[in-house]
């Protein structure tokens, strides 16, 4: 299929671009038998999530394709922009009984200048100046861009024994200040740690993701998600886009039962398969066990979907730190092949009657409503 085809269809220009890129891509990994790349995007599947899932042609009906679920997006309405930019969802959760419910948020850098943010502990003088201040007092910022996903842009700002550091790599006050002006749409907030339960598997915050499905705005229901821990691969940033360039190297993903909150049957997720593993390969800790308080966590859930009635679908990647549950941000469109690893959406009745009803009702709209769809940028 070319971009004309897919627009025609309705698929956002967007999205449209993305895939056939990606599909693209694919076909030039040294990694995938391109017979099978071949065979996977005719059915509309990209070659990673069909060596993902085992995908076969007898399974290949249990699964949504990559295809349908970027051609559903936006399945939310224009209220997204709630949530799809980190410092609006701060803000919209902050000065209620949700504050603590994200990290603390200490400034904003835009065109070579530097916002203080509600949770600051100095205001006048010079702002990069306090920035120092800040960053010598709570020891290290977490930076990333406002509007970024899958990690891209990570950095760890610290400070340790009078010595500033980029990453783990040392520099000095003029080399943070020099960090900071010249990354603009950045957001330097709270680094979080795990809590004692997680901190066996790495020192460095994993990424607890629960996706909600809230049609009628006030019955919320989690429909899925999973827990990535970080490794030696993918480093404090939790996750690492794979290719034929990372040949050997992984992501770590657990099933969770979002009734009880146990989690446990780990996988270890390479560019062209997936492996079990009982344990994390870094530590040799057994991955398996029940999220502390997960009831709290639950119903914390269950009032943001509600405050965010608007919104009908949602992602949330949670840390859990010893001071509480963290969000650390909300996805509008979760991506869903590690999702659908620990089960195909087609086999649960809830998720596939849900996504077949956004097709069909994008199949049933006119030439002019379809090219409205083509041009949503966000």
């Amino acid at each position: 299929m070319d971009l004309n085809e897919l627009l025609y269809d309705g698929v956002s220009r967007k999205f449209a671009t993305y895939y056939l890129e990606h599909a693209m891509a694919e076909k030039n990994n040294s990694l995938y038998d391109q017979d099978y790349v071949e065979w996977a995007h005719e059915h509309g599947f990209l070659a990673e999530s069909a060596y993902a899932y085992g995908l076969t042609d007898e399974n290949l009906k249990d699964y949504l394709s990559d295809y349908d679920y970027y051609k559903v997006w936006p399945v939310n309405n224009w209220s997204r922009i709630w949530v799809n930019d980190k410092l609006t969802l701060k803000l919209m959760l902050s000065d209620s009984e949700l504050t603590g419910f994200m990290p603390e948020y200490y400034y904003y850098s835009f065109d070579g200048m530097l916002k203080p943010l509600q949770d600051t502990s100095y205001h006048g003088g010079d702002t990069l100046d306090n920035f120092i201040k800040l960053l010598q007092d709570k020891k290290e910022f977490a930076c990333k861009p406002c509007n970024g996903t899958a990690s891209v842009g990570f950095v760890r700002l610290s400070y340790l024994d009078g010595d500033f550091y980029i990453n783990g790599n040392k520099t000095d006050k003029e080399g943070i200040k020099k960090f900071v002006t010249e990354n603009s749409n950045y957001v330097f907030t709270e680094y979080l740690r795990p809590s004692e339960q997680f901190a066996k598997y790495s020192p460095f915050i994993h990424t607890l993701r629960i996706v909600v499905i809230n049609t009628n705005g006030d019955n919320p229901v989690i429909v899925g998600g999973y827990l990535r821990l970080p490794n030696k691969h993918s480093g404090e940033a939790n996750y690492l886009v794979l290719d034929d360039s990372n040949k050997g190297k992984y992501n770590v993903f657990c099933e969770v039962d979002f009734e009880t909150g146990k989690f446990g049957n780990a996988k270890l997720t390479y560019c062209d398969r997936v492996c079990a593993t009982e344990v994390h390969p870094d530590t040799g800790e057994k991955i398996e066990g029940r999220i502390e308080n997960y009831d709290k966590l639950k119903k914390l859930i269950n009032y943001v979907s509600c405050k965010f009635s608007n919104l009908e679908y949602m992602g949330f990647d949670i840390g859990i730190t010893d001071s509480g549950f963290k969000c650390m941000e909300i996805n509008t469109h979760p991506g869903i092949k590690y999702m659908q690893i620990f089960e195909p959406f087609n086999k649960n009745p809830y998720m596939a009657t849900y996504f077949q009803r956004k097709i069909d009702e994008i199949n049933r709209m006119s030439s002019s409503e379809k090219q409205k769809r083509n041009n949503i940028l966000r």
